[in-house]
């Protein structure tokens, strides 16, 4: 019997969410999960535009306003952490060659490859440098201006306007579920040798293999730095 489908929901986005900040490695996810997450977004704003309109100050016009912002608000979250590793995939790929990115998905693997070819010229800068000779030279890229509230590569708009009484005066959102998580400064590292399995701080599961990059919590970084386990890559 073919497995059914399931469409995707604040509850899903938060059990990628969790996923991502437990694990070091990039987890799994269908790879349609970035157009999803987009069609979730487009779908409770539109529902909330509607709303919004005919009624601004009912329950329903806040219930909405809050499960948008804590979508995009996870959304966000889950990027950050993905790309960060998304980047360590491509320096361990630069530099050694080879890399497993099967877990990559849609727009992810154009930033990877990208990543990749910009790290291998300067792989072969370092190599002419170190055998005398000049650096290639410098091309500058165009700058993009991000317009404010955009989502990053997206295509969703901005935040929905605060929801008004009668009188124009904006009506308090209500407050969110989710405790807004507090973000920890994190730093790149490389894996000196095999770490057994060990919680962090924050409950996160850490399973580090020597020759893997990861992207720790500045503390843990230079705790393993100072035993010998890990090198801190400089930024």
């Amino acid at each position: 019997m073919e497995k059914k489908e399931e469409k995707m929901s604040h509850d899903l986005i938060y059990q990628v969410y969790q996923r991502e900040r437990q694990g070091a490695a990039l987890s799994k996810v269908e790879k349609d999960f970035y157009e999803k997450v987009s069609l979730l977004i487009k779908d409770l704003k539109d529902e909330y535009d509607a709303e919004s309109k005919t009624n601004p100050s009912s329950t329903k016009c806040m219930l909405l306003y809050d499960e948008l912002k804590k979508v995009r608000t996870l959304f966000l979250e889950i990027y950050e952490y993905r790309i960060r590793k998304i980047a360590l995939m491509a320096l361990t790929g630069a530099s050694e060659g080879s890399v497993d990115i099967k877990s990559l998905v849609g727009m992810e693997t154009g930033l990877f490859e990208q990543l990749m070819v910009t790290l291998r010229r300067g792989y072969e800068d370092i190599g002419r440098v170190e055998l005398g000779g000049a650096p290639a030279p410098v091309v500058s890229m165009p700058s993009v201006k991000a317009e404010p509230g955009a989502l990053p590569t997206m295509g969703v708009t901005p935040r929905p306007r605060e929801p008004t009484d009668e009188t124009g005066k904006d009506i308090p959102a209500a407050p969110a579920e989710i405790v807004p998580v507090k973000k920890k400064k994190l730093v790149a590292v490389q894996i000196l040798e095999d770490i057994p399995k060990f919680a962090g701080e924050g409950g996160e599961v850490y399973m580090l293999k020597k020759k893997d990059y990861a992207s720790l919590p500045q503390t843990m970084a230079e705790r393993l730095e100072k035993t010998g386990k890990a090198r801190i890559m400089p930024t």
